[in-house]
């Protein structure tokens, strides 16, 4: 409750200023007000972006003055329930001024009406199918286990091709002459040209 009151004056002036909302609550009351027969009613002063009201007062009475001027500023005024009271009014005198000013302007001009047969699913991307698009870009972190290879390391060649390997007889040995009774078991060997070198011999890096 704010309240301010006087018996032989003028009654004084509230002002009230907050930057969101203000909350006027439960039998709550902003008044200034004269009880005696002379002095006029005091002036309220209201500034919010909001003003809510429930069951509660803001008043700016006189007796034989005249009454108080009640200024609120403001985006919206709502009143819970219909029961609230805004009076600047004088019992013998003229009453006063209440003035709320809002926001210039219809802000019903810019609100149509949706069809009957709207369909919301028409209109809205479904955002979750555009992402499973084939063309979308990956990003992949891969994580490698072990420490890297030294410049100075060995590395195997691999396995040569198999069209390197050929099966070849060797020629008869006539130095001895139970040589000539050895079988002549096929053996295998490598055959590298100078044009047919392979990437995979084993090198050294430099």
């Amino acid at each position: 409750m704010i309240q301010t009151a006087t018996d032989s004056a003028d009654g004084g002036d509230i002002i009230v200023t907050l930057p969101k909302f203000l909350y006027i609550l439960n039998q709550g009351e902003i008044s200034t007000s004269v009880k005696a027969l002379t002095g006029d009613g005091g002036d309220i002063t209201l500034k919010s972006d909001f003003v809510v009201m429930k069951q509660s007062k803001i008043i700016a009475q006189a007796v034989s003055g005249d009454g108080g001027h009640i200024q609120i500023t403001t985006k919206g005024l709502f009143d819970q329930g219909q029961h609230s009271l805004i009076s600047a009014s004088s019992e013998f005198g003229m009453d006063g001024l209440v003035d709320i000013k809002s926001p210039d302007g219809d802000t019903l001009e810019n609100v149509l009406a949706l069809p009957t047969d709207f369909n919301a699913k028409v209109v809205i991307q479904n955002r979750c199918g555009s992402a499973a698009v084939e063309t979308t870009s990956h990003f992949i972190a891969l994580r490698y286990h072990g420490s890297p290879d030294s410049g100075n390391d060995w590395r195997s060649s691999g396995l040569p091709p198999l069209n390197w390997l050929q099966e070849t007889t060797p020629p008869p040995v006539a130095s001895s002459k139970d040589s000539r009774h050895l079988a002549q078991l096929p053996v295998f060997s490598i055959v590298c040209s100078a044009a047919e070198q392979s990437p995979n011999t084993l090198y050294k890096k430099s």
